[in-house]
């Protein structure tokens, strides 16, 4: 995997770019799998290179 696929990475200015992928490592996600909850605090920020992430989120007490 080749984690400058991710074109927001390949965006940053090179140092910069060195400085977070020195701190990333490559995980594999499976389908469905949540990565946090309402009210939990973030652990981690993803970067997908081969797929995409999608919010699920409750409008009206609704899953939307």
């Amino acid at each position: 995997m080749n984690i400058l696929e991710n074109h927001l990475i390949e965006l940053l200015p090179v140092a910069d770019r060195n400085r977070l992928l020195a701190l990333c490592e490559p995980v594999e996600l499976l389908l469905s799998e949540v990565l946090c909850e309402p009210g939990k605090p973030t652990r981690h920020v993803y970067f997908p290179t081969h797929a995409y992430i999608s919010l699920v989120a409750l409008v009206d007490g609704s899953r939307a």
